[in-house]
C-alpha cells in the first residue's frame, strides 16, 4: 500500500493540487494583502488537500520506519493501525487527526518543521502543524471541519491563507516521509547546493544523494551544504544544515 502511495502517486496528487492553487492565482493574485480572500474555489480546494491529508497520514502509518520507534510508540502504531483495518471493513474512518498527532509528532516533529510559500517572491512562512505542540488541531484543520459541516456559516473561513497552508502541510508530509525519500532523490524535490561551488554548483548524482539521505530523518541532516525540498510553490529545508538558501543559490534549486 504505502510503497505504492509514495512511489509517485501521493507526490503527483499534491502536484495536481498545488497546479490548482497556482491557477487560482491568476484571479486573487498570491499577495499578503489577498490572504483572507474567500471564494467557492477555495472550497473546493480546502476539501480535495484535507481529504489528501488524511489519505497520506493513513499511507504513512504502514512505514516500516515506525517499527524503529520505542516499545510505547510501537503499541500506539500498531492499535492505530488496527483502527484503520477496521474502517475499511466497516467503510468508516475511525482515525482522528489527533491519532496521527500522536503518532507523527513524536516521530517527525511536524511542529517544529517551517514551509517557506512562494520563496522566489513573496516568501510566506508557514508552520503548519505548529499546534501539535500544544496536542491540538492546526487551525486549518479547524476551519476544514468548521465549513464541511455548515458551509453557510463558515464560508468565509475558506480564504486563500487557509488554502495555502493547508496544501503546505500536504507538501511536508510528502517530503518528510522516508518512504518517498528516494523518489524524491531521483525526482529532484530533494536538492542540494555545495557551499564550496557557489559560482559554479555542480549537481549531486542522485546515487550520492541516496547514499547520504535516503534512510535520515529530516531533523538530523547535518552538513555544510544547503540542502532543501522544493515544488512550484513552497520550499522546506531541514533545520541543520550549515548553509541557509538565499537569493545566490535559489535560482539553482529551480532552474539547474
Amino acid at each position: 500500500m504505502s510503497k505504492n502511495l509514495f512511489q509517485g502517486l501521493n507526490w503527483g496528487i499534491f502536484r495536481d493540487l498545488e497546479d490548482k492553487v497556482v491557477a487560482s492565482t491568476q484571479f486573487v493574485d498570491l499577495d499578503r494583502n489577498n490572504l483572507k480572500v474567500f471564494s467557492r474555489e477555495f472550497v473546493n480546494l480546502l476539501f480535495q488537500i484535507c481529504t489528501n491529508v488524511e489519505a497520506t497520514f493513513r499511507g504513512m502509518l504502514y512505514s516500516q520506519s515506525l517499527e524503529q520507534n520505542k516499545k510505547a510508540q510501537l503499541a500506539r502504531v500498531k492499535d492505530h493501525r488496527a483502527k484503520a483495518e477496521k474502517a475499511k471493513g466497516e467503510r468508516v474512518n475511525h482515525l482522528t487527526i489527533t491519532d496521527y498527532r500522536e503518532v507523527f509528532e513524536d516521530f517527525y516533529n511536524l511542529s517544529s518543521c517551517e514551509v517557506i510559500i512562494e520563496p522566489r517572491s513573496i516568501r510566506l512562512p508557514s508552520v503548519p502543524y505548529r499546534e501539535f505542540s500544544n496536542k491540538t488541531s492546526p487551525v486549518w484543520w479547524q476551519v476544514y471541519n468548521d465549513v464541511k459541516h455548515d458551509l453557510a456559516g463558515n464560508f468565509e473561513k475558506a480564504t486563500l491563507e487557509t488554502v495555502l497552508d493547508s496544501l503546505a502541510s500536504l507538501f511536508l508530509l510528502n517530503v518528510v516521509h522516508l518512504d518517498a525519500r528516494n523518489f524524491l532523490i531521483e525526482n529532484k524535490v530533494l536538492k542540494g547546493f555545495d557551499a564550496e561551488y557557489q559560482v559554479h554548483p555542480g549537481t549531486f548524482k542522485a546515487e550520492k544523494l541516496k547514499e547520504k539521505f535516503a534512510n535520515i530523518q529530516h531533523f538530523d541532516i547535518n552538513v555544510p551544504d544547503c540542502i532543501v525540498f522544493t515544488s512550484r510553490l513552497f520550499l522546506f529545508q531541514p533545520g541543520k544544515c550549515g548553509e541557509n538558501w538565499d537569493q545566490k543559490n535559489l535560482y539553482w534549486f529551480y532552474y539547474i
